[in-house]
């Protein structure tokens, strides 16, 4: 479980933990370390990835490290107009490449099943907490959906 992200972290790996250590959660800190990495300039950034925090809204659902990418690849896209069809098509494509890629590296795509937390649950989200999770499990899925994202729209 959590083991997908190993070797030399890049710069922009080592900024979304730094984030993450700060407070932020792990949506928040791919999209901040990407558009960091990017120069994406935008003043809903982190506000707009804060409710997908620990899959999506602490559900369990979606991994937030996940979601935040795929926040960033679509901000990097910059799709203003409705029939802008090119760069829609562009970026879904690059969407589908990031979740094939952490789904097939990382075996799951659910925050649940990635931390065998549930983190609507208070005894789980303790336990998770008390046992460095965050720091076990939760940093090398950054550093995965980092080098992904990076790697698919480079």
């Amino acid at each position: 479980m959590c083991d997908c992200c190993c070797g030399h972290k890049t710069d922009s790996q080592e900024r979304a933990i730094w984030f993450f250590r700060q407070g932020y959660n792990c949506a928040e800190s791919v999209l901040l370390a990407l558009s960091e990495a990017w120069d994406l300039k935008n003043e809903l950034i982190p506000a707009v990835a804060t409710g997908f925090g620990g899959g999506m809204g602490s559900t369990g659902a979606t991994c937030g490290a996940a979601t935040g990418a795929l926040m960033a690849i679509g901000l990097r896209g910059n799709r203003q107009l409705p029939d802008d069809l090119e760069t829609k098509d562009k970026v879904s494509g690059q969407c589908k490449q990031f979740l094939h890629r952490f789904l097939n590296e990382c075996e799951h795509l659910n925050c649940r099943d990635l931390t065998g937390v549930d983190m609507g649950n208070s005894e789980d989200r303790a336990r998770f907490l008390a046992e460095g999770m965050r720091e076990k499990c939760c940093e090398p899925l950054l550093q995965a959906a980092v080098r992904f994202a990076s790697e698919i729209v480079a």
